[in-house]
């Protein structure tokens, strides 16, 4: 049988590094709407270049945005998934306890 030894605190500062650099993400999306006129203008308004870079920029914020948002989502779940495991722990404890007092329990289990 594996032994897991799940360190909470590396847990939670690996999972808040990761949702700082996520939240970048945002603070990028933000000069790209700037661009859009300033390419446009640089290209002298053309009718076929301007649809273009707007589907473009269109379709990268909406990229970026998804992105974050599996991102973050990632990040709950790994949370609730650490969470969970760390409470499983507790639980087991708690168990093994109440059986050695009552005397239920002949020796102490090893990991192999």
């Amino acid at each position: 049988m594996a032994l897991y030894d799940i360190s909470t605190g590396d847990v939670s500062s690996t999972l808040k590094a990761t949702e700082k650099q996520a939240d970048g993400f945002s603070s990028d999306l933000k000069p790209l709407s700037g661009y859009v006129s300033s390419l446009a203008t640089a290209c002298g308004e053309s009718g076929a270049i301007v649809p273009a870079l707007n589907g473009l920029f269109d379709h990268e914020t909406t990229t970026l945005t998804n992105m974050a948002t599996h991102i973050k989502a990632c990040l709950t779940g790994a949370a609730a998934a650490t969470t969970a495991y760390v409470e499983g722990d507790l639980d087991m404890v708690k168990t093994y306890q109440k059986n050695a007092a009552q005397g239920k329990i002949s020796k102490i289990p090893t990991h192999k």
